[in-house]
């Protein structure tokens, strides 16, 4: 039962890391959009930030 528990908790957690993964990889697609290099530079930073957490 208990270790049910720490994989669902271990399921969620990969799914939250996905959709902040998405949201960086947004932040990286409007600042190619915007010709912006700052938010291309920190997109790209977050990401490397999250898969160090892995």
């Amino acid at each position: 039962m208990e270790a049910r528990k720490v994989d669902h908790i271990e399921r969620r957690l990969k799914k939250v890391s996905f959709f902040v993964i998405a949201d960086h990889l947004a932040t990286i697609l409007e600042g190619n959009d915007r010709k912006d290099q700052t938010l291309i530079d920190e997109g790209i930073q977050a990401i490397r930030l999250e898969m160090e957490k892995r």
